[in-house]
């Protein structure tokens, strides 16, 4: 059986934290803590490290699902995810046009981080 390790990645509240609750076939280890910052107008609880899920994709691949935080406060979180990703899922929130600048920004940064060519 492969294992694969998948980061989801975004700005805050851009929906990482319920893509993988959603998908997940454990439950999920969240990092959710009240948010103290400008982040608290917009919802109560912040990621503040990572979330870790699991999904099987048939008989023989197991992805393994590491959500990002989306502050740029904890950004040195995004390195320490990404090492050894195989695969970057990035999640919008289409309706927060100020947030396209910052999941540019995220993009750009997990990119140079190494996720492996095709």
């Amino acid at each position: 059986m492969q294992t694969v390790k998948m980061v989801i990645s975004g700005a805050v509240n851009s929906g990482k934290t319920e893509f993988i609750k959603t998908i997940s076939e454990i439950e999920v280890v969240s990092t959710e803590k009240k948010a103290t910052d400008d982040t608290g107008k917009i919802k109560d609880k912040t990621t503040v490290a990572m979330d870790f899920g699991r999904i099987a994709i048939g008989n023989d691949l197991v992805l393994h699902l590491f959500g990002t935080p989306g502050q740029k406060r904890f950004d040195f979180m995004w390195e320490i995810l990404s090492e050894g990703m195989l695969g970057l899922i990035v999640l919008v929130d289409s309706t927060r046009p100020e947030t396209f600048r910052e999941t540019n920004r995220i993009i750009d940064f997990l990119s140079r981080t190494g996720i492996p060519p095709t």
